[in-house]
């Protein structure tokens, strides 16, 4: 193995055990000795990767932002019909965002410390998920499978009419979203773009 794919393998066996400690035992308890141990390197080579703990949290948030990329993307590029990959896409967003929030009795510590390094980052996943939809919307719209009055702002009506759907850790609710609510929303938008078509 070359020295830079052993580098890039180290740095992802870190992230991986930063994350999984991270979810088991908060982000406070983890401790920098106890994550060496785990990936099976010195405490100083870890510093060498991660000069502090929260070096190793901007670099889950960057993993993260990463697997949602290649996630969209490889979801753009199949042939699937753009109605059915406008629902997958939101459909593992949801997913993705329900497992952050209660996968871990400490998704409100861990949400804390990502904005604390990454202040951003809520706007950040916004931006991105506007992004995705405007293309699947325009990918439908192009074949003939949408119409749309306005590929703008109707993404960002979609957008801020399944909002309410991510709610982050810190959010107060009154009770978790549903997935079935979640893709009844996207299928009144597919109706009424289908029936403009």
């Amino acid at each position: 193995m070359s020295p830079r794919r052993d580098e890039a393998a180290t740095r992802a066996a870190i992230q991986e055990a930063a994350r999984e400690l991270f979810r088991r035992f908060g982000v406070k308890k983890t401790s920098m000795r106890e994550l060496a141990e785990r990936v099976g390197v010195a405490v100083g080579t870890l510093y060498l990767y991660y000069p502090s703990k929260d070096d190793l949290v901007f670099a889950c948030v960057q993993r993260f932002q990463a697997a949602h990329r290649e996630a969209a993307q490889a979801l753009l590029a199949s042939q699937a019909p753009a109605s059915e990959k406008l629902r997958d896409y939101l459909l593992h967003r949801f997913r993705a965002a329900q497992e952050t929030r209660q996968g871990t009795p400490f998704a409100r510590e861990v949400t804390e410390a990502v904005l604390r390094v990454a202040p951003n980052r809520l706007e950040e996943e916004a931006q991105a998920m506007l992004a995705t939809l405007r293309a699947l919307l325009e990918e439908g719209a192009r074949r003939g499978e949408l119409g749309l009055e306005d590929l703008d702002g109707d993404a960002q009506v979609l957008l801020c009419a399944v909002g309410v759907f991510f709610p982050t850790a810190l959010s107060p609710i009154p009770r978790e979203p549903e997935e079935a609510q979640l893709l009844a929303v996207v299928d009144w938008f597919l109706r009424r773009w289908r029936e403009r078509a």
